[in-house]
This record gives C-alpha cells, structure tokens and sequence, in this order.
C-alpha cells in the first residue's frame, strides 16, 4: 500500500482476496488478515477503502464468526462504519461499505414460518411440483387417481395446485 498509493487497483484486491481464501482455510493466520484490515482502516480513502471492502467480502464472515477473532473483527466493523460516518464517501464508497458491513454481520431477520398441511396435501404437492416429469407422468397419474376425489376440501386444494403451477 506505501510502494504505489495509487496505482494497480486490480492487483491489490486480488491480492487480498487470495488473503482472504488462504485465512478461510487455514493456510494465512487471521492474525495478518485484521492487521491489514487494520492498516486499510487507518488509510479509509480511495483504493485502500475498496482494497478494505474486498477484504471482508472474502473473509469477513469467516473472521466475524470464529471465537477467536470475533471481538477484534467487531471492533473493526465499528470502526469502519463511524469513519464512514465521519467522511464525505460517495455513493459507491457508500455502498461498498455496507455490502461489506452487511456480509460480515448480515442483520436479524425472523425464521420463515413453514406452512403445515396435512399429509395428504403434501404429498400432492410431491407429486405435481417435485416428481412429475416427461418420464413419470404414467407413475404420476396412477397415483392421482388414486386420491380421494370425493372429499370437498382436497378437490379445492388440488385444483388450487393445478391452478397455481408457478410454485
């Protein structure tokens, strides 16, 4: 970073992405990883912000949930978005930040609820959206014809399927 301040771009987020790859397994010690983070941070303009951003979207995530790492990869996040607070960045600055931020420690969201439904319609469900193909449609149709027709509310939930192929 001292050599060319503001040449070769490219080389120096390859660079670092390799940085990246070697510390996720285990061949480069997370230890040079944060002290050129920290080094980057300490710069936070131009290419060495971009060289930062390209950092933690190789290995961020990584640094962020091992045990050992977590509480200095943390502060380094923190300080990373009170200087992007601090200074003037541009749009895209701005947005390399976050996308780094947000790989690193991605915000907490609620699980996806799974609908239950009973077996029967799961296995309809089965049958149209996962199984049925150019080879199976013989199988396939064997085995609606086999379903119990004469029950009102399957009939609704399978023309509901039938209906709705984009599932």
């Amino acid at each position: 970073m001292r050599k060319h301040p503001t040449d070769r771009m490219e080389s120096k987020v390859k660079n670092v992405r390799f940085l990246g790859e070697l510390t996720k397994f285990g061949i480069c010690p997370p230890k040079v990883v944060l002290t050129c983070l920290q080094v980057l941070l300490r710069l936070f303009k131009g290419h060495s912000l971009d060289t930062a951003c390209a950092l933690l979207e190789s290995c961020g995530r990584f640094l962020y949930r091992s045990a050992d790492t977590h509480v200095r990869t943390k502060l380094l996040l923190d300080i990373m978005m009170k200087k992007k607070m601090a200074l003037h960045l541009d749009e895209r600055q701005i947005a390399l930040v976050d996308n780094a931020f947000y790989y690193c420690n991605p915000p907490e969201r609620q699980a996806l609820q799974r609908k239950v439904r009973p077996p029967l319609h799961e296995f309809l469900r089965f049958l149209l959206y996962k199984d049925l193909s150019k080879t199976t449609v013989e199988g396939t149709l064997r085995l609606l014809r086999k379903m119990p027709w004469n029950d009102e509310e399957f009939v609704q939930y399978a023309l509901k399927c039938f209906t709705r192929v984009w599932w």
